[in-house]
């Protein structure tokens, strides 16, 4: 795709700057790797329970904080604290470089 900016052409997507459908495949397999060992790692069962039914993970319809405290029998605060401390948890995570050395994926 080409545009002309001030009278001159311009390629606006280089090739050598152009990720093949292979390679960002590869990518998106290597992230969900990674946010599956965090999980596992990381976070308690409950923990993994709330984020994966918070945010529809694992092709599930998201759910709120009380259809999740329903589910689980605790109280949509219990589920909302719970939330943010499996965030917090995985955000501690990141930052400390652990997700970096996941290179034997």
């Amino acid at each position: 795709i080409e545009t002309t900016l001030g009278g001159h052409e311009k390629n606006m997507f280089p090739q050598e700057n152009t990720l093949h459908l292979f390679e960002i495949t590869d990518h998106l397999e290597y992230l969900r790797k990674m946010i599956t060992h965090a999980f596992a790692t990381t976070l308690t069962q409950e923990e993994q329970e709330v984020l994966s039914l918070s945010f529809g993970l694992n092709n599930q319809v998201p759910e709120d904080f009380l259809q999740i405290g329903n589910k689980l029998g605790k109280l949509p605060g219990e589920i909302k604290n719970i939330k943010s401390r499996a965030l917090a948890k995985l955000k501690k995570e990141a930052q400390q470089g652990s997700l970096k050395r996941l290179n034997s994926f």
